[in-house]
């Protein structure tokens, strides 16, 4: 079954009617689903195997779309679970994503638990955590309005296993607060993440900037910038996996290869700060990047490596997540020069692909 996201008919017909609605659901990418677990019922052969809760498959009062929407009030271990008594491949979908309301409280603490054919609980025995900042907005479930929520089929460890039971679970000695559900499913379509680069425990802080000075890429190349790209291929106007906008960066890169971002002209960098972009390290992630500046004369100035703390969260780039990089000018010892190349090269000893967007020097 495949469906697209669409405005709750109840939500147009307030707006065409006039009436101002206090809480609208929040902007999400628009995604068609590939095998549907729950829209307005139990689809494609799931049903409802909860235990130790509260399930309204039917609810009709705070519904995202369509006309029903799922209410679950979770007991003490309790979980809201989908059934498939005999089990479905889902390893070729991108992601599991959905819509959740925190209902009048908020803040509830889930895991997703999965369990295949023979009875092995993935990803581990204590589940996912679905309150991270990797898989739904802020990192929490908040009261009265519903959230988006993306999480990637790969980390989950589902290998080639048929799955019998996808579960969110109470891991508490307490009744949960109620929260709803709505139009969940799996999707093939490469969905932004929602992860944001910050600090963590025991990380170096990254900075983070009020405002985008000057744009290099956003969408496409900006201000005089052309691709001066070597050592690979660059998909400069990709739609499947964007960290904002509509298009972002796919570099297939080889050894030593590199995305650069040039211009004839030398662009002054005095008041400016620091050079940011988004990275996403694709479905292998781990790839070790150096990120280079060239003055005026076409000369290196100096490189430095991605891969560090002071630059993006964890040190690493990561598999099916984007991260913001934020490296100081002064690291690159550009400070008060001119600059006409800007690259980002693979200095790892294999071929890789990962993607770029929303490059800017900022102040």
């Amino acid at each position: 079954m495949s469906r697209s996201l669409c405005l709750n008919p109840r939500t147009v017909w307030a707006l065409l009617c006039g009436v101002t609605l206090c809480l609208v659901a929040p902007a999400a990418p628009a995604v068609t689903y590939s095998h549907m677990l729950y829209d307005d019922e139990f689809q494609n052969m799931w049903t409802n195997g909860s235990w130790r809760a509260e399930v309204d498959a039917e609810h009709e009062t705070r519904v995202y779309n369509g006309v029903h929407s799922m209410e679950v009030t979770l007991k003490a271990k309790g979980a809201v679970c989908f059934l498939c008594k005999n089990g479905q491949n889902l390893k070729r979908h991108y992601a599991l994503v959905g819509w959740i309301h925190g209902g009048s409280e908020g803040g509830q603490d889930l895991r997703l638990v999965l369990t295949d054919r023979d009875g092995n609980i993935l990803p581990t025995a204590h589940g996912l955590r679905f309150t991270s900042e990797a898989y739904i907005q802020g990192g929490e479930i908040a009261p009265q309005r519903w959230q988006f929520f993306v999480i990637p089929v790969s980390h989950l460890k589902l290998g080639p296993r048929d799955i019998t039971r996808i579960a969110l679970y109470n891991p508490t000695d307490e009744t949960m607060p109620t929260f709803y559900l709505d139009d969940v499913g799996f999707t093939m379509q490469r969905v932004p993440l929602f992860a944001e680069t910050g600090s963590a425990r025991n990380e170096a802080p990254i900075r983070r900037t009020e405002r985008t000075s000057y744009a290099v890429y956003t969408d496409s190349l900006q201000g005089g910038w052309e691709d001066w790209s070597w050592g690979g291929k660059v998909e400069r106007n990709n739609q499947d996996n964007p960290a904002q906008g509509s298009h972002a960066i796919l570099v297939q890169q080889e050894p030593g290869g590199g995305l650069a971002f040039g211009r004839h002209d030398a662009f002054p960098v005095t008041g400016y700060t620091a050079l940011e972009f988004y990275v996403h390290g694709g479905d292998a992630g781990g790839q070790t990047l150096h990120v280079a500046l060239y003055n005026d004369k076409s000369q290196l100035i100096h490189t430095v490596q991605v891969n560090n703390r002071d630059y993006v969260q964890g040190g690493a780039v990561e598999a099916n997540r984007w991260q913001r990089v934020y490296i100081p000018l002064k690291d690159l010892r550009a400070m008060g020069l001119s600059i006409t190349k800007i690259a980002i090269s693979n200095a790892g000893s294999q071929a890789t692909l990962y993607y770029v967007d929303a490059v800017s020097l900022v102040r």
